[in-house]
């Protein structure tokens, strides 16, 4: 993964994790948003990880660096799952802020996981 990609999540993991300064608001409108823009992000570096990954020269496709390259892109598909699985409770009408929060946290972990 190069510099600007990890750039990029960084800026996502601030963003989520700015989502605690509200949490006691129970603004779930704004969370909505920021996981939406969250999904929107890391699903953009995927993309683009998937495109570096996929134009590896055939000669290092069992590197360290390929291997790495598919750990991030592992990390990547868990967190944009766990994204999503907070922003379909948050839009519940009777979901759970707590449950929500568990799956940006683990977002979270897994995104760290892909700048490893």
């Amino acid at each position: 993964m190069n510099n600007g990609r990890r750039k990029l999540i960084e800026i996502v993991i601030t963003m989520l994790s700015a989502l605690l300064d509200v949490y006691e608001q129970r603004d779930k409108t704004y969370m909505i948003e920021v996981i939406s823009q969250a999904i929107s992000k890391v699903s953009a570096i995927y993309g683009d990880e998937e495109d570096s990954y996929n134009n590896i020269p055939e000669n290092l496709q069992g590197s360290e660096r390929a291997y790495a390259m598919e750990e991030a892109l592992d990390n990547l598909e868990e967190a944009s799952l766990a994204l999503e699985d907070a922003l379909c409770i948050l839009e519940m009408d009777e979901g759970d802020i707590e449950d929500a929060m568990d799956n940006v946290f683990g977002a979270i972990e897994c995104l760290n996981g892909a700048t490893a």
